[in-house]
């Protein structure tokens, strides 16, 4: 028995021609399909860039806030062990102003989390996505002690009042408290270092104007800076951050656009 191949309409050779050209369609849908979607990964990424970029600038011009008011807060912590110190000999606190305390800024990374954890994280070449990762790292380990470091000194605060007895257990007690602040103020300086030395050499893009308004403030202007004022309290009620509400209201949080 024989079997016979059926023959095209037209010919081997326009049979060839036709699934040629459908072949050729087929790839060039395929690759019309692969440019749109690079494009569209080429345009997430560069989102995220871009808000990456005024994201770290917020938290660059920060860590040189901290860098300049490192001093500054490292001296009031040496005026108040001086104060401990005589306070234990005397067994009271003298009249003192109200002592300041660092600013408390909130240290922002939501799009960072965003970025690795989806899909657009794998379109970074590698060595951006590590020193991102790296940077990043150092703007986590500065928002963790943001609120320790409040902490201890609303019990350092304490201090600043119209005079009263005190025992040794709380002088003791504050002591702990300005020791933990120090280590605070040099863990987050050391941190704010860090992170822009590896912005700087790995050329990440930073938006400059970010880093602009948040270092543009003198440092004679903060309280910690300032002489402890003469004024002495009628009353322990200070504590940190009580100008925040007021400058919460003054500069209200903006989406990203």
């Amino acid at each position: 028995m024989h079997f016979h191949l059926p023959k095209p309409l037209h010919g081997w050779r326009e049979f060839a021609g036709e699934v040629a050209i459908i072949v050729l369609g087929v790839l060039i849908a395929l690759g019309a399909e692969q440019v749109v979607e690079t494009i569209h990964w080429r345009k997430q990424v560069g989102e995220a860039r871009h808000a990456m970029s005024s994201e770290l600038g917020d938290s660059i011009g920060q860590s040189f806030e901290r860098q300049r008011l490192f001093p500054c807060i490292e001296r009031r912590l040496n005026e108040i062990s001086r104060l401990l110190d005589a306070a234990e000999k005397s067994g009271r606190l003298p009249p003192l102003g109200e002592i300041g305390a660092p600013p408390y800024r909130t240290w922002i990374h939501g799009t960072w989390d965003t970025t690795r954890q989806g899909q657009t994280a794998s379109h970074f070449s590698r060595t951006e996505l590590t020193n991102l990762a790296a940077i990043y790292e150092f703007v986590d380990n500065i928002d963790r002690v943001a609120l320790p470091e409040q902490s201890a000194w609303a019990e350092i605060a304490t201090v600043s009042g119209p005079g009263r007895a005190i025992q040794p257990a709380e002088v003791v007690q504050l002591r702990l408290a300005v020791n933990q602040a120090r280590v605070l103020n040099r863990e987050t300086a050391v941190a704010s270092i860090r992170l822009r030395q590896v912005a700087e050499d790995a050329h990440i893009d930073i938006d400059a104007e970010t880093v602009k308004s948040d270092n543009n403030r003198p440092v004679s202007q903060y309280s910690i800076c300032s002489p402890i004022p003469k004024q002495v309290p009628e009353a322990y009620a200070f504590a940190p951050m009580a100008s925040n509400l007021t400058a919460t209201l003054q500069n209200p949080l903006r989406a990203w656009k």
